[in-house]
């Protein structure tokens, strides 16, 4: 009996050894199709993710758009003119290729701002409205947005942003005080009112924005105003100037209701064409605009090129503010007044050249 009964426990464990084997091909056949398929739905979901990522960056882009031309350029322009002038506005000089190198740099700190300011701007029932009628383009008329999802893209994106500047690219102190002015300006409605709309945009999105520009174009944006001492920020004449051009800003900012009066009206904004009557604000842009060419080729002293250069850009802006009057000259005036804006950021650097 003793040989059937080795013989049969010898067959159930090679039947059991077989059942293991068989168990763990299964188990790594099992492991391979679930890698398989892991690996298929990666591949699959890649594209849906890029395509997504794609779509969110142009949403933010449209939400920028309009305001490239007249404050990221400008804004990028004011830090790099600044920089080349040399040692009259910053206190260490920059080689070009270092300074080309900070360029983008530049323009990426004065976009992030830019786009959160315009998210902020546009989502409120009100500016939809607004933009219905004047910008159907924008990514909230347009469906691509909802005003809830722009509101949560905020409430990640601003905290985002100040640790983004706090850790790596700097200035955000100019940054942080550009989203309190935001809050000002957008969620209590400060800029319904034309007074306080021009001075916000002058001291935040003119005067801050561009010292903020030239410190990271300068190299000093790591410096904090809390812990350097002068020599490591702006020297007195660059805040001079900053001030100068604030001042420019405060006193013609108002060239862009003269786009917008139908919107306006809509909202009921009491902007300065509205509440003073479209002519006063006509003169009130072309005479100041004349004004300060004069005076900015006088702060830098400077010669027949100078003047030239301001003067120009700055008496086709008067003039056409004074004579061509319907909504589509308007715009285009508009975008020639952030035109001498620029040519303003220049004359720094035509007087540094020999």
């Amino acid at each position: 009996m003793s040989k059937p009964q080795a013989s049969s426990t010898s067959s159930r464990l090679q039947e059991g050894s077989m059942t293991l084997c068989q168990g763990e091909s299964r188990t790594k056949l099992e492991l391979k199709l679930t890698a398989i398929d892991t690996s298929t739905l990666a591949i699959g979901l890649a594209p849906k993710t890029a395509k997504a990522a794609l779509y969110f960056l142009k949403t933010l882009y449209l939400f920028s758009k309009s305001d490239i031309p007249t404050y990221v350029v400008p804004c990028t322009l004011f830090g790099t003119l600044s920089t080349l002038s040399g040692s009259s506005l910053i206190s260490a000089p920059v080689s070009i290729p270092t300074l080309l190198l900070r360029v983008p740099t530049v323009a990426l700190w004065a976009w992030l701002f830019c786009v959160f300011f315009n998210c902020s701007n546009q989502r409120s029932p009100d500016s939809v409205l607004e933009d219905t009628i004047n910008k159907p383009h924008r990514p909230i008329p347009a469906g691509r947005i909802t005003s809830s999802q722009t509101g949560l893209c905020m409430v990640i994106g601003v905290p985002s942003v100040l640790l983004f500047n706090y850790f790596l690219l700097g200035a955000w102190e100019e940054m942080a005080i550009m989203y309190v002015v935001m809050y000002l300006y957008n969620d209590l409605h400060l800029g319904d009112n034309f007074f306080w709309k021009n001075f916000l945009i002058a001291t935040a999105g003119n005067g801050v924005y561009n010292a903020g520009s030239l410190r990271l174009a300068s190299g000093t944006a790591r410096a904090s105003y809390f812990t350097s001492d002068a020599s490591e920020l702006l020297t007195p004449t660059a805040m001079k100037w900053i001030a100068l051009v604030s001042s420019a800003v405060l006193i013609t900012m108002h060239s862009q209701d003269l786009r917008d009066l139908e919107g306006d009206r809509a909202r009921d904004r009491r902007t300065l064409p509205i509440v003073f009557g479209e002519n006063i604000a006509r003169w009130s842009i072309a005479v100041p605009v004349l004004f300060f060419s004069l005076a900015a080729a006088w702060f830098w002293n400077s010669g027949f090129i100078g003047y030239t250069e301001i003067c120009v850009p700055g008496s086709i802006v008067a003039y056409r503010i004074i004579f061509l009057r319907d909504t589509k000259q308007d715009r285009k005036t508009y975008t020639l007044w952030a035109v001498w804006l620029m040519a303003l950021y220049a004359l720094p650097l035509l007087k540094s050249l020999p």
